[in-house]
């Protein structure tokens, strides 16, 4: 069976500085095989996230999402003034330059 990884992603425009128009983006967090905890300040309780069937999917806690159902839910949070997190996970960036995706520093 091929090794397959979940993600959840955040796709937005983003302006760069020294830019003067913004460029398409790509924030990406892998979700470990084995698990991990999700926390939004939102939330009265944090929540294990795991992967779930052929890498579209995670389990919150008991519920299973789309990654980009549960991303959706995310940005509300954001956009009420939260924050949220994945302890042990790193966000990685791409961006869209000259028609590629190119790894970017955060």
């Amino acid at each position: 069976m091929a090794n397959i990884t979940t993600r959840l992603n955040k796709w937005h425009d983003l302006l760069n500085e020294g830019d003067t128009y913004p460029t398409y983006t790509q924030d990406s967090w892998v979700i470990p095989e084995e698990g991990t905890t999700i926390w939004c300040t939102g939330w009265d309780k944090k929540y294990t996230i795991k992967p779930y069937g052929e890498g579209m999917h995670v389990y919150v806690g008991s519920t299973v999402y789309h990654c980009d159902e549960l991303m959706g839910k995310l940005e509300y949070w954001v956009k009420e003034g939260h924050t949220w997190g994945l302890d042990g996970v790193n966000m990685t960036r791409e961006q869209k330059i000259k028609g590629y995706w190119t790894k970017v520093k955060i």
